[in-house]
């Protein structure tokens, strides 16, 4: 974003000193081109930002489903946990930083013009207390939050629009019942709701609350718009956020020789410094790192007594691959 601002402003110097050469109408003619030239690189660098997220929303939909797809091979599988559990966890993280940062989930909901529409799924009923729970596990494999006793809801960048009732009848038999023994017993309802419209209670509290306090933000709108409203109010980018490195996310846990668990973790911070220092880049992000070569980043991790450092460095090195996409 740096070099975009400095172009423009590049940019914008010249045709102002120009201005000063031509007489007064070409003046304000160049003047409002150079404006023009900022709002559409500006213009130009948000769309960007925006179309990564929904690539990470997309990504996370495609995962699901090949996940949920019989003929995925076991190796397949394992590859596609582990690009879940990382997007995951750095909506997490995304969580965790706005909760620090005291955002208002009362003031993102003022500042959202349209309903909130989600997936919600009730579960009366299902089995008996000691039968395995296939609906249960249906739901939490298909990306479903429990938010109450017997109740989900299907976050909405994973959430389908349906314009006719049928038309959820047939994704909710597809995707989530399809697996379900016939003769399996269960009661269930499920709805296309407003969440600002759902209240919820639960045994020792005094009053019904809002469904939207027992939710992470990023479960409460899809993050294009959740993005817009923190980078208004506070200027934070939550893709910034996702490409915070976390070391032990990259590593694969078999490959860590003795100790060296310890080791990276406590000196995770020095270690990204230096990968920063090697690659020349104020910010390190996630993506940044399968930039280095291996035999410069072997050296860093010799310097901190990480034992199993080759085949350490080229866990990082691939595993950092997964966020060039976005």
């Amino acid at each position: 974003m740096k070099k975009i601002v400095y172009f423009a402003l590049g940019i914008f110097i010249i045709v102002l000193i120009c201005s000063f050469v031509f007489d007064f109408a070409k003046w304000i003619n160049l003047i409002t081109f150079g404006f023009t030239i900022f709002a559409f690189i500006y213009n130009n660098w948000k769309s960007k930002k925006g179309e990564n997220l929904e690539k990470v929303e997309k990504k996370l939909q495609i995962i699901i489903e090949q996940q949920e797809d019989k003929n995925t091979s076991k190796d397949k599988l394992k590859e596609l946990e582990k690009e879940r559990n990382e997007i995951e966890a750095s909506l997490q993280e995304v969580n965790i930083k706005l909760n620090e940062e005291k955002i208002s989930k009362e003031e993102l909901i003022k500042d959202l013009k349209d309903d909130m529409e989600v997936v919600l799924l009730i579960k009366h009923a299902e089995g008996n207390k000691d039968e395995p729970k296939p609906i249960k596990d249906s739901l939490k494999n298909r990306g479903f939050r429990s938010v109450n006793y017997g109740m989900y809801i299907l976050p909405p960048y994973l959430s389908p629009h349906f314009k006719e009732t049928e038309e959820m009848n047939k994704w909710v038999t597809q995707n989530i019942l399809k697996k379900i023994p016939e003769d399996h017993r269960y009661k269930m309802s499920i709805m296309f709701v407003d969440l600002k419209r759902v209240l919820v209670k639960e045994q020792g509290e005094n009053h019904m609350k809002s469904i939207i306090e027992k939710l992470d933000f990023t479960d409460l709108v899809r993050l294009e718009r959740l993005s817009h409203f923190i980078k208004k109010k506070k200027n934070i980018s939550i893709m910034d956020i996702m490409q915070i490195p976390h070391i032990l996310r990259l590593i694969e846990v078999g490959h860590f020789g003795y100790n060296d668990k310890k080791m990276v973790s406590e000196n995770e911070k020095k270690i990204f410094e230096d990968i920063s220092n090697q690659l020349g880049t104020d910010e390190l992000k996630t993506k940044d790192i399968s930039k280095i070569s291996k035999e410069d980043l072997v050296k860093i991790l010799d310097k901190y007594q990480i034992r199993n450092k080759e085949m350490i460095a080229k866990d990082i090195i691939n595993n950092s691959k997964f966020w060039g996409q976005f």
